[in-house]
């Protein structure tokens, strides 16, 4: 009895065990398994397989930065330059234009009814709507304006960091109870659905997609893998994305580079979105910066 009563270390083990269960259903312990995470993704990617690691052939980036907005002398873009963009991006082929610019407010120059009507004329487009989240908890969604509202599917963007010290997005959460809300599911799930041409639903921990399904963990989080960048770039966008400025207007382009236009969002999603430093939509991740488009 005395023997036992001084192994000490065996009580302690059993405790921090029991500790354990709920610290990790209850994501106590969160900034410390994101820095983990970014362990993880440094050795996936050093040592993974390339063509498994690659970003998706089927998405492509149109954004708007720097040079485009120099070029464009102008900011932001206006509503008829995405019209423009959105009917020109599906005369080239694309298979669903997912504009990733939240427009809540009606335009100030009654530019909506111009934006709708490409919207609608389109068909497969999604706009981006803004989930509204406090303490993990939902509270409403922000649409885009009544009139492209109508003209359009909408999605949210918003993603949460898991710990409250430090912002890292490294998990993409789906909220159960917003799934029958019209705009209900994330941006990036519900692109990836319009495209397969199915409706996303929720099956316990399991995201369904057609007859695809994805599994998620307890809390329905789903680990975000971000793909390797070539060399010398610091952004996605550098390397799978093309200016806007090449879709404003393709009115006096030549047969060759039309098919070039087409090589990059024929049968695509294509994600319009801002990648210029004055839009702040960026994030803090495993991998470093990130883009809220990317």
């Amino acid at each position: 009895m005395g023997r036992a009563s001084k192994r000490y270390d065996i009580f302690l083990t059993i405790l921090f065990f029991l500790i354990a269960i709920p610290a990790q259903h209850f994501e106590w312990f969160a900034l410390l398994e994101d820095q983990t995470l970014s362990f993880r993704h440094q050795l996936r990617l050093a040592y993974g397989d390339a063509r498994a690691l690659a970003p998706a052939a089927e998405v492509v980036l149109v954004n708007t930065d720097e040079p485009f907005f120099k070029a464009y002398k102008s900011f932001p873009l206006r509503r008829t330059d995405i019209a423009a963009i959105v009917t020109n991006l599906k005369a080239l082929g694309a298979k669903v234009i997912a504009v990733d610019m939240l427009m809540d407010f009606p335009s100030s120059y009654g530019e909506d009814p111009v934006l709708a009507k490409a919207l609608t004329d389109a068909g497969n487009t999604l706009l981006v709507a803004q989930g509204e989240f406090r303490d993990g908890k939902f509270v409403k969604i922000n649409y885009p304006t009544e009139l492209l509202d109508k003209a359009s599917s909408s999605a949210y963007t918003n993603i949460q960091s898991n710990s409250k010290l430090v912002t890292t997005l490294s998990r993409l959460k789906i909220y159960a109870e917003t799934t029958g809300e019209k705009g209900g599911w994330p941006f990036a799930v519900r692109a990836a659905a319009q495209f397969l041409g199915v409706e996303p639903k929720l099956d316990g921990n399991t995201l369904v997609l057609g007859n695809r399904r994805v599994p998620l963990d307890h809390q329905n989080l789903l680990y975000i893998d971000f793909p390797p960048l070539p060399s010398g770039t610091r952004f996605l966008s550098q390397s799978a994305g093309i200016s806007a400025l090449e879709f404003l207007d393709i009115s006096g382009l030549d047969d060759n580079e039309r098919s070039e236009l087409e090589f990059w969002v024929k049968d695509k999603i294509v994600v319009v979105g801002d990648t210029s430093e004055v839009s702040h939509d960026w994030f803090d991740t495993p991998v470093g910066m990130v883009y809220g488009v990317e």
